[in-house]
């Protein structure tokens, strides 16, 4: 399976940190999601929050563990500065973080998280920056807790797109974090074995 270039991934905006979490807090992490109550993952369709399996395929957990959300708080206060300056927006929060288990056969169509333009729901709308920490990574194998599939994807981040770059493909690494506008069109490629794991949220 290819690799991502991450400083090509950079050099078309995307802020990247790949060593946002350790590898312990992945793992807490994880384990947290798995010892609490799962919820289908929702979509937003106009004011509507629905779930939409022909969309998204996914199961979200809160995380339960007091000292395990307090350290993710800390690590996304820390990053916000750095996300603001990056993007030359004023960021003043972002929401509460949750887990996302994309199952074998998970997926999330082409989507944005956020369009001022539309009447959505005002949450939604308020969305500057989004943010996806990896918990685990693909590899060919599904060994050690890893999967296969799952790319994320996005669409048009080039300057002037072209049939050959219109798509961009980001392989998930394990303590990455990814960000970049919520306008942005971005989906989740089919996971084609074990589970795909990551921390979320979205910065307003």
């Amino acid at each position: 399976m290819p690799r991502s270039n991450l400083e090509a991934l950079r050099a078309l905006g995307l802020f990247l940190d790949e060593d946002f979490l350790a590898s312990e807090a992945c793992r807490r992490l994880r384990d947290d999601a798995r010892a609490g109550t799962s919820e289908t993952a929702t979509i937003v369709s106009g004011i509507d929050v629905i779930v939409d399996p022909g969309v998204r395929r996914a199961e979200c957990f809160d995380i339960t563990e007091a000292r395990l959300r307090e350290h993710v708080h800390r690590q996304l206060d820390g990053v916000l500065p750095r996300l603001a300056a990056h993007y030359g927006v004023v960021l003043s929060g972002y929401e509460a973080p949750h887990v996302v288990r994309y199952p074998i056969g998970g997926f999330y169509r082409p989507h944005v998280d956020s369009d001022e333009k539309s009447q959505g729901a005002a949450e939604t709308c308020r969305r500057k920056v989004s943010c996806v920490v990896f918990l685990n990574g693909s590899t060919p194998s599904t060994r050690d807790d890893s999967f296969a599939g799952g790319a994320l994807a996005f669409f048009r981040l080039a300057e002037r797109p072209t049939s050959e770059n219109c798509k961009t493909f980001l392989y998930p690494e394990p303590n990455l974090l990814v960000a970049f506008k919520s306008g942005v069109y971005h989906e989740v490629l089919p996971v084609m074995a074990g589970f795909r794991w990551t921390l979320v949220t979205w910065f307003y």
